[in-house]
């Protein structure tokens, strides 16, 4: 969390107990209170926003992460028994390859989903070598898995990214109602 905004938000709670507990007669007092209250309240609530979503990227982060590992081994599987059934299939000579391994999400879902594609287009094929229909869908799960993965660490990082953007405006309102306060108290 930024440093300056903590700082900020913890004046504009003192600031706001201060007032509270000591009114004065101005015309607009209630109102500026009321004002820093709600800055105060809008403050707490973009820190909860800024935690959630760092907390629920790092844990999407750390799924994706088993989902790819479990992804790639299942790969090796395909491409092992691939290119035993490409020697049955001519068509299929050269097209099941490992790749990086460090290969990019975008990439390594787009591979699975071409390699479940022929797989499923060769299905009596490789069922002979023990990758049957059941085999196949634990295949495709953790990619759908991991497309799903993909959304909610986008999603989150998005509601991090968005608390802290809000942060300069919110803090810079309650440092305007806390100077407020101040010229009337």
């Amino acid at each position: 969390m930024d440093t300056n905004f903590r700082l900020k938000q913890d004046m504009g709670v003192r600031a706001l107990e201060f007032s509270q507990a000591n009114p004065s007669d101005a015309l607009r007092y209630g109102e500026f209170v009321g004002e820093l209250g709600s800055a105060v309240s809008d403050g707490r609530d973009l820190i909860h926003q800024y935690g959630e979503g760092r907390d629920a990227a790092h844990a999407a982060k750390e799924e994706r992460q088993v989902l790819r590992k479990e992804a790639l081994a299942t790969f090796r599987d395909i491409v092992r028994i691939g290119k035993t059934v490409a020697v049955e299939v001519p068509a299929l000579t050269g097209y099941f390859r490992v790749g990086r391994a460090n290969i990019s999400l975008e990439a390594l879902l787009g591979r699975g989903r071409q390699f479940a594609a022929k797989v499923a287009e060769h299905q009596d094929q490789f069922a002979g070598f023990g990758f049957g229909p059941e085999r196949l869908a634990a295949f495709i799960r953790p990619l759908d898995a991991l497309a799903g993965g993909v959304d909610r660490g986008s999603a989150a990082k998005g509601s991090h990214v968005g608390a802290t953007a809000d942060m300069r405006r919110i803090g810079n309102r309650i440092l305007y109602f806390v100077d407020v306060l101040d010229a009337v108290n």
